[in-house]
């Protein structure tokens, strides 16, 4: 095993034209995405370039519901109905 700190895990993944490249979490707001190096005309170049990119906020499965949840705040007249009910 190498006696080091692992950052991430890196995922597989294919562009739409079918190249692979590798993608993992670094944080929250911080991703690693690693291409392969399409221009190597020699063997000193390297095979592979990593970027740090920013995240991608993750898609809300329920959008719907969380927009009605975010217009309900304590003194909001949907707050009251539904203290009434």
């Amino acid at each position: 095993m190498i006696n080091g700190t692992k950052l991430t895990g890196l995922w597989k993944k294919k562009d739409r034209s079918g190249k692979e490249y590798f993608v993992g979490s670094l944080s929250a707001t911080a991703r690693f995405v690693v291409f392969p190096n399409g221009y190597k005309s020699k063997d000193s170049e390297p095979d592979y370039y990593l970027f740090v990119v920013p995240a991608q906020p993750k898609e809300d499965p329920n959008p719907v519901e969380s927009r009605q949840a975010a217009q309900v705040t304590p003194h909001s007249n949907a707050a009251k109905k539904a203290r009434v009910a």
